[in-house]
């Protein structure tokens, strides 16, 4: 039986098989769980946002990151990009957790993609 979380419609995190961990704490049980084939109406399963590789808030009609590159330099961006990936690896364990690892490796993997982009440069000066 599919079903959905009402409030994780409106955080995001909760899937049509299983409402969040916060919704459940809210209520300590299921009773905001409806299942689909029970309402008249099928409510809209949305994808919940990648906060991860492209955050909402970030958006725009360019990356934010690529404004940043634009804007203060390749340079200011790695030394960015250093220290966020301390900051999500500090913090993981009281904040987001896996969330927070996932943004870490982003972040690395965006400094190795700048580091390799500034050994190509240098290749063909």
């Amino acid at each position: 039986m599919r079903a959905i979380c009402l409030n994780c419609q409106f955080c995001k995190q909760g899937t049509a098989a299983e409402p969040c961990r916060r919704c459940i704490n809210l209520s300590g049980k299921y009773d905001c769980f409806i299942p689909l084939e029970n309402t008249e109406e099928s409510i809209p399963i949305e994808k919940a946002p990648d906060n991860v590789n492209h955050p909402v808030h970030y958006q725009g009609k360019y990356e934010c990151i690529d404004e940043m590159i634009a804007l203060f330099g390749v340079d200011a961006v790695r030394c960015f990009c250093m220290c966020n990936v301390y900051k999500y690896r500090f913090r993981a364990d009281r904040k987001n957790g896996p969330e927070d690892i996932e943004k870490a490796e982003w972040y690395m993997e965006k400094l190795m993609e700048l580091n390799q982009e500034a050994k190509h440069e240098k290749a063909d000066c």
